[in-house]
């Protein structure tokens, strides 16, 4: 006997699957009817042990579960979202192998094309080392002022024929102060303070040292004027003629000439 199921139920959505995973196994209400009347033969032959009370359910639950199981797995579909990584990638390995390896999907790669040079911007030359400029150093206070006063002060005492006192700060001048401008001068009014002192040797030495120095070139007639007359007062006419004859061999000042001449005309008469 065969019950036809009405086809709305066949097809919904509540019963569909399950009546359709009962068609696929064969499994029909008839087979049901006749397991369970096999079963009533065995109880009315007298196996009505525990056991057999036990084993019905199992074996209706062995029945029904293939059914259940059939129809769940006919209504889901199958799901990945537990796939692993190792799963999909061998799966689908032999796909992209046969990808990369045909023949005719295999691309040429791009020659690569060689980098373009970059430009180099040249080397800075090195800023010039500038010289900074040491700072001026602070001039020390001038020594002139004190220079001419002390050659002031021997002036002064010569002025009032103190002569010694003269030449003791002429002394003390160029002592102190070897490179004064006013050396030259001292000099010669050293030598003149000397021989009006009628310090004959020192005014000798003095006279005869400016006679020999360069500096006092334009004036040698002069000093040998001096010199002569020097000699000619202390009564040494040999000396003094001598010193007359060399200043006459200079270039003189007529005045100088005729002081010079007249000198040397006191002596001869001695």
């Amino acid at each position: 006997m065969t019950f036809e199921q009405p086809p709305r139920l066949k097809h919904g959505d509540e019963f569909g699957g399950l009546l359709r995973a009962a068609d696929d196994v064969a499994v029909t209400p008839e087979r049901l009817a006749d397991n369970a009347a096999r079963y009533k033969t065995l109880i009315a032959t007298g196996a009505t042990t525990a056991l057999w009370k036990l084993l019905v359910p199992f074996v209706l639950l062995l029945a029904v579960v293939p059914i259940a199981y059939r129809a769940t797995r006919a209504t889901t579909p199958p799901s990945i979202t537990n796939a692993s990584p190792e799963h999909v990638l061998t799966s689908e390995a032999p796909t992209m192998h046969a990808r990369v390896t045909a023949p005719e999907e295999v691309v040429a790669a791009p020659a690569e094309e060689p980098p373009t040079p970059r430009a180099v911007a040249p080397a800075k030359p090195p800023a010039p080392v500038v010289a900074i400029p040491a700072p001026p150093a602070v001039p020390a206070p001038s020594e002139l002022p004190e220079q001419i006063r002390i050659y002031e002060d021997a002036r002064d005492a010569g002025q009032r024929a103190d002569y010694t006192t003269g030449v003791r700060k002429i002394d003390d001048l160029l002592a102190r102060f070897p490179s004064t401008p006013l050396r030259a001068e001292a000099e010669l009014t050293r030598a003149e303070y000397l021989a009006r002192a009628n310090r004959v040797d020192d005014a000798a030495r003095a006279l005869e040292a400016l006679i020999a120095n360069s500096v006092h070139r334009s004036r040698h007639g002069e000093l040998l004027r001096t010199l002569g007359d020097l000699y000619r007062r202390n009564g040494d006419c040999a000396h003094a003629i001598a010193a007359y004859d060399r200043a006459l061999a200079l270039p003189l000042r007529d005045r100088d000439r005729k002081e010079v001449t007249a000198g040397r005309a006191r002596c001869t008469k001695q």
